[in-house]
């Protein structure tokens, strides 16, 4: 579950994302000036709520932890709207929101969204696509700019998924009482019987608020885009025609007085966005939100998952897992599981992913071609006894390149203080641990092993299932058993370990796996 900060909560558009990640089952953790304001709206006893006023920033104070170490950051705040002209959008407001999202990134948060604005574009006129020349004037649009090329200039240096969501015209409940709605519905309600507004000879692009807080969450929650989106219709409609449109939906009697303001003069006459984009994006997050749906329900079919049982126990005690190799080396893994690594790789793109238990070291070889598929990124093996003739055939693979391994106990202190010398530069690590599967081993190895996975990394302990096969389940003797085994050590170790969850979507993702409760992710 994404645990998300979003600032600007008690905004026009922060209401309406706080209540669209909410109906995602997100963790939000909201923040504005107001306290009082944010409990007048129904997410407020849903969410963590923490005031904090962005004019009192301190780049002394760790942000990151200071919200609780959050995974995603939606930055919606913007002072002194909509007011476009002030110059202290560039002087004041700048200055603060670089400093502000740079402490985070340089803290520790990964994935970034950040609202723009459709002024972004300047004058220029017809369709807007992301990939046009910007010409902003106002300096609020200047502001804006300014903000986005500053973060994308901090990627050079920090890793990070940064996605900028460039609003265009959107209307709903709660909106400014200055925007061009409110000012209708305030006429209505008055009884007012003429409506004074500009010619409506403009063309605009105009959207549900509701519509734009699902676009940016989907593309907050998404990672494998990134860059500018336009949260736009791709529909040109005229202002005048789009006020007709709404006095006809909600049966409005008031006359248009055309023409009595005048035109704004930071605007084009005729512009709209190009959806595309972000249609792309919002139809994988659709794809993604049913998925989810899926797994959840598989995770509570009780039928499903006693077939999968039913699987578990007799394909182990035919030693399924020993059927399967990986470019050429034996990998003894469930592919279930194989995916659910390959997932987690893609995912976190570690630097080092350390491994206890190489056996013929087709894991290592696993995860050494996914690390150079990424292009990045190296993996320790340690094992207490590496066989000449699997080192032989390991040494020798195309793969070796981006793997090292240590021959020792994974639980000797001195070959850990060699694995601390080889990650002690590293950013993001895994870890997996699947050597000797004895409860106090195991329990060992999460104690010394934990603190090298990183945040929102994961320590993967393989074999949990020991725990679940029936009784008397080895024909040959084993140290571990029923009681004996990584599961009890997993369980152990986080009644301790408060920092690290079981992630039980993966869990109801396999339902076939050799590591049930093992996929730990380190949270804080």
């Amino acid at each position: 579950m994404e645990k998300i900060l979003v600032t600007g909560a008690t905004g026009f558009v922060g209401n309406y994302v706080i209540t669209e990640l909410l109906k995602l089952n997100c963790k939000v953790i909201a923040t504005s000036t107001s306290v009082e304001k944010a409990t007048s709206f129904e997410w407020f006893q849903k969410v963590t709520f923490v005031p904090f006023n962005l004019n009192e920033f301190d780049n002394e104070i760790n942000y990151y932890e200071f919200f609780n170490k959050p995974d995603a950051i939606i930055h919606l705040a913007w002072q002194g709207l909509p007011d476009y002209k002030g110059d202290f959008h560039i002087q004041r407001n700048l200055p603060l929101h670089t400093a502000f999202i740079k402490n985070l990134i340089v803290n520790g948060v990964k994935n970034v969204t950040i609202t723009g604005t459709c002024l972004e574009y300047g004058m220029q006129e017809g369709c807007l696509s992301e990939e046009m020349p910007l010409k902003p004037m106002v300096p609020y649009a200047v502001a804006k700019n300014s903000l986005r090329e500053y973060i994308e200039s901090l990627k050079k240096e920090f890793r990070f998924s940064f996605k900028w969501a460039r609003l265009f015209y959107m209307y709903g409940k709660g909106q400014n009482e200055r925007s061009l709605i409110p000012q209708l519905e305030k006429a209505v309600a008055t009884k007012e019987t003429i409506f004074n507004m500009s010619g409506g000879e403009q063309t605009r692009d105009f959207l549900p608020v509701e519509t734009i807080a699902a676009y940016i969450c989907a593309l907050s929650l998404q990672k494998s885009n990134e860059g500018v989106f336009n949260c736009c219709s791709g529909n040109p409609l005229l202002v005048k025609d789009f006020i007709s449109a709404y006095l006809k939906q909600h049966n409005y009697t008031i006359q248009l007085n055309l023409g009595y303001y005048p035109y704004p003069d930071y605007e084009p006459m005729h512009f709209w966005g190009n959806n595309k984009k972000i249609t792309m994006v919002n139809k994988t997050h659709e794809f993604e939100v049913e998925r989810r749906n899926r797994i959840a329900q598989n995770g509570a079919n009780e039928s499903l998952k006693k077939a999968a049982k039913s699987f578990n126990d007799a394909s182990n005690s035919n030693q399924y897992s020993y059927n399967f190799s990986w470019m050429g080396r034996p990998i003894i893994q469930y592919p279930q599981d194989m995916i659910a690594m390959q997932e987690l790789i893609w995912e976190i793109k570690p630097d080092l992913i350390i491994e206890t238990g190489i056996a013929h070291g087709g894991s290592l070889i696993y995860y050494a071609s996914l690390l150079e598929l990424i292009g990045n990124g190296e993996v320790l093996g340690i094992d207490i006894d590496i066989r000449s003739h699997n080192k032989i055939e390991i040494e020798k693979h195309p793969m070796f390149k981006r793997i090292s391994m240590i021959q020792g106990s994974s639980i000797d202190e001195a070959l850990v203080e060699q694995v601390k010398e080889i990650a002690k530069d590293k950013q993001t690590i895994l870890v997996v641990l699947d050597s000797n599967h004895t409860h106090e081993h195991v329990l060992r190895e999460l104690e010394l092993y934990a603190p090298f996975v990183s945040v929102n990394s994961y320590i993967v302990v393989f074999d949990t299932i020991v725990q679940d096969l029936p009784e008397n389940y080895f024909k040959e003797s084993r140290p571990w058993g029923i009681d004996n085994n990584p599961k009890t050590a997993v369980w152990e170790f986080l009644e301790k370990n408060k920092n690290f969850e079981i992630n039980q979507e993966v869990d109801n993702k396999l339902l076939i796996s050799v590591a049930p409760s093992g996929y730990l992710k380190r949270t804080s």
